[in-house]
């Protein structure tokens, strides 16, 4: 449930042990929002 911290910020590239996965489609979700 990283996937929330990942919507707070720039903690996506702090957190890529968890999920790198994740952290790319985050990244993609981040600017649309």
């Amino acid at each position: 449930m990283s996937s929330l911290r990942s919507f707070s910020g720039p903690r996506i590239k702090y957190t890529p042990e968890e999920s790198p996965y994740e952290a790319i489609t985050v990244d993609k979700l981040t600017p649309i929002i």
